[in-house]
């Protein structure tokens, strides 16, 4: 009964043998007001949850559901009344019931857990971040749990991209400090190596005249002289690389013969080298008859 701004509960208990009834009054106005409190709280509770877009859920002592909003309702395909009341095993199987679990129980031990963690739902690998808190207790002991979680995958997935990204960046950077550098000693090269290059074509000029009357050692003089020119050659294809690397310049493709490139190499000091220092080895040529011909740069087939 309402009397006043205050509320009444009224109880009528009749008088043995009379007309008469005894009337009991209580005031339960404050009653009333903690229910109307907590049915405000539960429809705010309910309104908040219903329209989240994260995943939240209660979770009673022995670890089954007691609540589910309908983000997790949607994420499982399930209604609540299919989730509520299962265990994480019921629910996701035994394998990703051990990574709920584990999450579960550090909550149930008192812990506030902020977590990333991976699960397989409906055969795709997503990650969800969880964080979970005790809910209620007795006796100091946690009696249930909530837990709010959001899907992280896009999120991770950007990361991992921004990652790779800057690592790239990272490569990239190194390569054209290496690139600087490579240009610069490519740069000191050439200029050592220029004499070595120009002149022994200029002294076997020289040379063309004296004979072996004059110079009895004249041959090999001169093929000494061809063998510098040669290796120097080499080199300045190798400083050619070089500069590559350090995109100076670009390499240029050619048609080779590789039979004449074969050839060449074997005539190469590198390779009389070679065979000096490897006598246990032993060298053979099987090249097809005419010429086999090739796209590339000479000086890198013959090396």
């Amino acid at each position: 009964v309402q009397y006043d701004d205050r509320t009444m509960s009224l109880v009528f208990a009749p008088v043995a043998n009379t007309d008469e009834v005894n009337i009991y009054g209580t005031d339960v106005t404050n009653l009333k007001r903690s229910e109307e409190s907590l049915r405000e709280s539960e429809n705010r509770f309910r309104s908040i949850t219903e329209h989240a877009a994260d995943f939240i859920f209660i979770k009673n002592s022995e670890m089954r559901y007691v609540f589910v909003n309908s983000a997790m309702q949607k994420l499982l395909g399930l209604p609540e009344e299919d989730i509520c009341g299962k265990s994480p095993e019921e629910t996701f199987g035994p394998d990703q019931a051990r990574v709920v679990r584990a999450v579960d129980d550090k909550t149930f031990a008192g812990e506030t857990v902020d977590e990333t963690r991976k699960l397989e739902i409906g055969g795709e690998e997503r990650f969800f971040n969880t964080v979970q808190s005790p809910l209620t207790e007795v006796d100091g002991k946690v009696t249930s749990i909530m837990g709010i979680v959001r899907d992280v995958t896009r999120l991770r997935q950007s990361e991992a991209r921004e990652k790779d990204l800057r690592e790239k960046l990272a490569r990239a950077e190194r390569m054209q400090a290496l690139g600087v550098l490579a240009g610069g000693i490519a740069h000191d090269f050439n200029n050592l190596l220029s004499p070595n290059v120009a002149l022994p074509s200029l002294i076997l000029e020289d040379l063309a005249n004296i004979t072996t009357a004059e110079c009895p050692r004249i041959g090999e003089i001169r093929e000494n002289i061809a063998a510098i020119e040669q290796s120097s050659l080499r080199a300045a294809e190798a400083i050619k690389d070089i500069a590559v690397l350090s995109r100076a310049q670009s390499t240029r493709k050619t048609p080779v013969d590789i039979n004449e490139a074969v050839k060449s190499y074997l005539s190469s000091n590198e390779f009389t080298d070679c065979r000096t220092l490897r006598t246990e080895v032993t060298f053979g040529t099987e090249l097809t008859e005419g010429s086999s011909w090739t796209v590339g740069t000479p000086s890198h087939i013959e090396r």
